[in-house]
């Protein structure tokens, strides 16, 4: 099958009335909703188009319930909720209060956030869903830095037309779910996929928007690369500044210089964000095999002070050593 007729990417798509079997279709396709309407006997109808592009879903959720109803996310995931209503009123309940959201706007569900959103009546949106990571990895390549500290976005802000460009988007994908198309192509998905993020992040304030807004030069000289592979095949061992500057052939003022003008950090705080991000690979991996603890996590990525590991690793992560070995998220502090 050529790129061009491949549709795995083709749009699955439900269609109900049965109020039961959309209350279980919710719960499953996102494992952390649950929708409720405030009279069951008048619910009327539900109709959901889910599109994967690369990493990240696209839906559109119509939801007919005289009366309104109320989705509640009740436990913490990985992954981001950018809502775009289209008709509909609602009000989000959580730890910001009450928010009230109506078409034009869009508003943003943090991944360890717990809400309700209470709806009046028909309901109308698009809803994106995309992981912490893959939004990480998209202003670490904007920047050309690893992206420091924790990604937030703020929760109520106007649209500033990014709904318009995904309704095209999502009509284009569900005229051509069953026939050949060029938007099945890997590369048209991956260009998609790219563009999708980068709207979010550049369209929604959030904690990256001032840097990640600022046009500048981002290929940065042979130095600080020299210094950036240094520190990357040795993060795990005792490296002191002098050691960096040495590797990078140059003088410590102009390698500081040279990593606060193109990677907005600096040398020192290059190498903490590498060991935190290796200590936090190998948690997940421990997880996944139940094999390993946080002190062996710690050592391995260069860490000898547990206490400031801690710390530092709740600050960039947003939960502890222990939650993210657990599988269980702390509330950010």
């Amino acid at each position: 099958m050529s790129a061009a007729t491949d549709n795995r990417y083709a749009p699955s798509i439900l269609k109900t009335a049965d109020y039961d079997e959309c209350r279980t279709y919710v719960r499953s396709a996102t494992g952390t909703h649950r929708l409720a309407a405030a009279d069951p006997s008048r619910f009327r109808g539900f109709l959901h188009y889910q599109l994967k592009i690369g990493r990240i879903h696209l839906d559109m959720l119509k939801v007919d319930a005289p009366g309104g109803f109320e989705v509640s996310k009740e436990g913490r995931s990985d992954e981001f909720f950018f809502q775009f209503p289209l008709n509909g009123h609602c009000v989000i309940d959580g730890a910001r209060g009450h928010l009230s959201v109506e078409p034009g706007d869009a508003f943003v569900i943090d991944p360890q956030a717990v809400t309700r959103e209470l709806w009046r009546g028909k309901c109308v949106q698009l809803l994106i869903r995309v992981s912490r990571e893959t939004l990480e990895q998209s202003v670490a390549r904007e920047l050309g830095k690893r992206c420091l500290g924790r990604l937030e976005f703020s929760p109520v802000t106007r649209d500033c037309g990014i709904t318009s460009w995904l309704r095209l988007l999502m009509h284009g994908y569900v005229r051509q779910r069953e026939e050949p198309s060029v938007l099945w192509d890997e590369r048209v998905v991956t260009s998609m996929e790219r563009t999708i993020v980068s709207m979010l992040l550049a369209g929604l304030p959030n904690t990256k928007s001032g840097d990640f807004n600022v046009r500048g030069p981002t290929i940065a000289p042979y130095y600080v690369k020299r210094a950036e592979e240094y520190i990357r095949k040795n993060a795990a061992n005792d490296i002191r500044m002098e050691d960096i500057v040495a590797a990078a052939d140059v003088s410590a003022r102009s390698l500081f210089h040279g990593f606060r003008r193109w990677r907005r950090t600096t040398p020192m705080a290059y190498l903490q964000d590498m060991r935190l991000q290796s200590a936090h690979a190998e948690l997940k991996s421990a997880r996944q095999t139940r094999r390993g603890t946080v002190s062996e996590a710690a050592v391995n990525a260069g860490f000898t002070n547990f206490s400031h590991f801690s710390k530092m690793y709740k600050s960039r992560f947003g939960e502890s050593p222990s939650a993210t070995l657990r599988g269980m998220g702390d509330p950010a502090p």
